[in-house]
């Protein structure tokens, strides 16, 4: 399986709004951070992917499997929390969506932390000018 395209958004009911779009054809992940999705001033931040940092991600999808994920995932009685969204674009055409509640597919966290260690270390990636 080929994935061209991922976009993950994650938000909370008493804290702030991430989106990360890491485009695996043309090279790039683009963070998007807000006090929402929709804030007017929100603070996006482009970055070009490294060779090694393309070897990273591809090892932790390939363990994902995310061709087996639920279409959903929930804690049960927990009312706030992390809602997320996740959507892979292959090179197939296929699109496989998967999202949740405060509950994520097993082996996740690996991916979750991949892309928040591009937003607070940018030592993996080189900005784009």
């Amino acid at each position: 399986m080929t994935i061209d395209k991922i976009v993950y958004s994650e938000y909370g009911w008493l804290g702030s709004a991430e989106a990360y779009t890491l485009d695996l054809v043309e090279g790039y992940m683009e963070i998007i951070e807000g006090e929402s999705l929709v804030d007017d001033k929100p603070i996006i931040t482009k970055v070009t992917i490294s060779n090694g940092q393309f070897e990273q991600i591809n090892t932790v999808l390939d363990r994902l499997e995310i061709d087996k994920f639920q279409e959903y995932y929930i804690f049960p009685g927990v009312c706030d929390g992390t809602q997320w969204s996740f959507t892979a674009y292959l090179a197939s055409g296929k699109i496989l969506e998967t999202s949740g509640s405060n509950a994520w597919p097993e082996g996740f966290e690996e991916f979750i932390r991949l892309f928040k260690t591009v937003r607070e270390n940018k030592e993996l990636c080189e900005e784009d000018d």
